[in-house]
């Protein structure tokens, strides 16, 4: 996305976390700045266009650096510009600014925290044991991090107002995973269940999107098309996801995991083709990519996968099938 609003003439910035392992001190491709930092929370570590810098609370730092940035940009109207925002929160080791390090969010969980007959699920999910409870006290703890973060994105809403900039910007706020508190005894989030894959996707646009919420299917695969096509841009490359902008609606969604012994440790590789609120079926493969277990869900009936349908061996050969299509289309072939 940068590349092709870079290319179009866009002054573009990245601040905040970018890619696991990536290098702060190396410019970005495609950013002209760039305000990057490893992890962490307090006194963190940032390099702010080539010079390093330490953070008092590194949440507050990226909400400050965008705002320094659009005071940058918006002093001439006739660029425009994208400023990518990586917030570090709420990862692990959570550490919240000391006038939220108190804030209580209680939480009983859901069916699936509660769940005992684990006996249907594949061998690799029974091997867990997160308890309810030790999924509360992480969950609030993400939660307690969190608040800093609503009072960056407060900072630059009001920067942007500030700077007459608030009417004619787009923005959008998501996340990049969910997770698992619990569910299933489950810690992560690398794993083919909704909480685990379930984000917030906010899209404001003065004067271009009305209030108001939208159900349809939706994946952060259509943020680049949607960014795009806001700013009258035709990618020059083939994009896998949907103009939200525009109307139409995709009729399933597929999702993946590859596995990797860094991050997710005992956990297999998997592909699942979703639709919410009607089923969902997942192919467990071991490292030759054959199929080791398979998962059925019928999420109209049992919306917290408690229940797999295909525990007695049985296959879907019509959603296999499906599955199959959507892990090699391209494109507008892709449902």
């Amino acid at each position: 996305m940068q590349h092709e609003l870079h290319t179009a003439g866009y002054r573009t910035a990245a601040v905040g976390k970018l890619f696991n392992a990536w290098d702060i001190a190396r410019r970005p491709p495609h950013f002209d700045d760039w305000a990057l930092t490893g992890g962490g929370y307090t006194g963190a570590d940032f390099v702010v266009d080539g010079l390093e810098t330490r953070a008092p609370y590194a949440t507050t730092f990226i909400g400050d650096q965008v705002g320094r940035y659009v005071d940058r940009y918006e002093r001439d109207d006739r660029q425009p510009w994208f400023i990518y925002a990586g917030f570090t929160a709420p990862h692990a080791p959570q550490v919240p600014e000391p006038r939220y390090a108190g804030v209580s969010y209680p939480w009983d969980g859901n069916p699936a925290t509660r769940e005992t007959d684990r006996g249907d699920k594949p061998a690799y999910v029974r091997r867990f044991n997160r308890t309810q409870e030790e999924g509360a006290l992480e969950r609030q703890a993400m939660l307690r991090t969190l608040r800093s973060v609503d009072d960056a994105l407060e900072s630059i809403r009001r920067r942007l107002k500030a700077d007459g900039e608030l009417d004619d910007t787009l923005v959008i706020l998501l996340s990049d995973n969910g997770k698992l508190f619990g569910e299933h005894r489950l810690p992560e989030k690398f794993m083919p269940y909704l909480q685990a894959e379930r984000v917030p996707l906010l899209i404001s646009w003065p004067g271009h999107i009305p209030a108001g919420s939208d159900r349809r299917l939706a994946a952060n695969l259509d943020i680049t098309p949607t960014v795009l096509a806001a700013a009258g841009l035709t990618p020059s490359f083939q994009v896998d996801g949907r103009d939200l902008l525009a109307p139409g609606d995709r009729r399933a969604l597929l999702t993946e995991y590859w596995r990797d012994p860094a991050n997710g440790a005992g956990i297999l590789s998997w592909a699942s083709t979703v639709v919410p609120g009607r089923y969902r079926y997942t192919e467990i493969y071991d490292d030759a990519f054959t199929v080791t277990d398979r998962e059925y869900y019928d999420l109209a009936r049992d919306p917290w996968q408690l229940t797999n349908l295909l525990q007695d061996g049985s296959t879907r050969p019509a959603l296999a099938a499906a599955l199959a299509r959507q892990r090699t289309c391209a494109g507008r072939d892709c449902p």
